[in-house]
């Protein structure tokens, strides 16, 4: 892996190969800076979302997964945001030996909205004072509605693992998939019904993708989760994997298989074990094909599938607006 040396020169070394040409010139297709390509091409391990980023554009992923701009995540509400609910969903769950209930909610809610305030402190959602007091009381709103819905489903999963770490320097290790591929990461929540495991990733309040749109959209960090469970845990079968909004009227989407009871699931995230074989199968050939092209150094910029919407997530910095 990198030291931390090693990777403020290289972002430093990235920065320069990245604006050193001429504004008129093409974009560059690769680094060519052997201390970058270097250091690049001895990666070890990936996380599924840097993978995801990648695969969505490369020049997305080297502003933010290698150069990282000072500010550009501290000014991002969302990411913020995100993080709050995290923190405050863990300490919802923590503790709860059985599925989520009426019985259990009033207590769960109460730890969510007062790690919401804790955690607030440090993020915050804004800045001006009464911004964050709104900002605050949605989140705690939003959190809520999504707790009383957890609480009303006829529901045999437990929440077993919160913020469940691998890799790096957790104490589980890399999720080996084969062909130099490991992956590092956490996993949001895992239910667990017996042998039998439910992954769990929190999004915001945007409608998510069924698994049918996964590979077309190139949408593999709920199915590298699957994958990466199922290698640590080899006594586990995982029967779903869903990435669930926190916020806005959708509920989860991903995949479930069709003989399994995952309660609030949509019917368009229903699968067979033939279809999630071939699924899983083609979302490690994305992923194996993203980490064989971040460790070559090549950025090819596609704004077209940059973000979700076909915009631009960087129109300051990526040449091939120009």
């Amino acid at each position: 892996g990198w030291g931390e040396g090693d990777l403020v020169s290289a972002r430093q070394a990235a920065v320069a190969a990245a604006v050193a040409l001429p504004a008129l010139e093409p974009p560059p297709r690769a680094f060519s800076s052997r201390f970058v390509l270097e250091r690049l091409a001895a990666t070890e391990s990936f996380s599924p979302t840097t993978l995801e980023r990648y695969l969505s554009c490369p020049v997305r992923w080297m502003v933010e997964s290698l150069l990282r701009p000072q500010g550009l995540e501290a000014e991002d509400e969302p990411r913020a945001r995100g993080r709050i609910v995290h923190f405050a969903l863990e300490a919802a769950f923590t503790g709860l030996d059985a599925p989520l209930c009426e019985a259990t909610l009033e207590a769960a809610v109460a730890r969510a909205a007062a790690a919401v305030e804790l955690k607030e402190s440090s993020e915050r959602l804004a800045n001006d004072a009464d911004r964050r007091i709104a900002r605050r009381a949605r989140v705690i709103a939003d959190i809520t509605r999504y707790l009383e819905a957890e609480a009303l489903a006829e529901n045999e999963f437990i929440a077993d693992e919160l913020e469940l770490e691998f890799g790096a320097k957790a104490a589980l290790p890399e999720a080996d998939l084969g062909d130099g591929l490991l992956l590092r990461g956490r996993i949001d929540r895992v239910d667990r019904d017996g042998d039998k495991a439910l992954i769990i990733d929190y999004k915001g309040r945007s409608s998510q993708l069924a698994w049918g749109k996964w590979i077309e959209q190139r949408d593999i960090q709920a199915a590298l989760y699957a994958l990466a469970y199922e290698k640590l845990f080899e006594s586990v079968e995982v029967v779903g994997a869903v990435y669930q909004p926190i916020g806005g009227s959708d509920g989860p989407a991903g995949f479930a298989l069709e003989d399994q009871d995952v309660p609030g699931v949509k019917k368009a995230s229903s699968i067979t074990q033939a279809e999630l074989a071939e699924l899983l199968g083609q979302i490690r050939l994305q992923a194996l094909e993203a980490a064989r092209a971040i460790r070559a150094g090549e950025i090819d910029p596609q704004p077209s599938s940059c973000t979700r919407n076909g915009i631009c997530a960087h129109p300051a910095i990526c040449r091939s607006l120009r």
